[in-house]
């Protein structure tokens, strides 16, 4: 089962005592402000979960060259040994 951000909000919640919707909402602040902080100059770092960062990718598409940016995610070291 996939976690989703309804289900992250229900988990939050019941951790928190808080409503659901309360939770949804700051989940979605949390998203929200990651988006807006993420940009070519910045990258967002999450201690112990990750790193967020925009690049340009290279590529060649028939015979032309063109250039995108594309979204990455690095996991932390942590993060990664949890998921082992």
């Amino acid at each position: 089962m996939a976690n989703n951000i309804d289900t992250l909000a229900r988990q939050l919640a019941a951790k928190k005592d808080i409503s659901i919707v309360k939770a949804t909402a700051e989940i979605r602040e949390v998203l929200e402000l990651i988006k807006a902080n993420v940009n070519t100059k910045h990258s967002v770092k999450l201690a112990n979960f990750g790193k967020f960062t925009v690049r340009d990718r290279s590529g060649v598409l028939q015979g032309k060259p063109y250039t995108t940016r594309v979204l990455t995610f690095t996991s932390a070291k942590a993060f990664k040994n949890k998921v082992k």
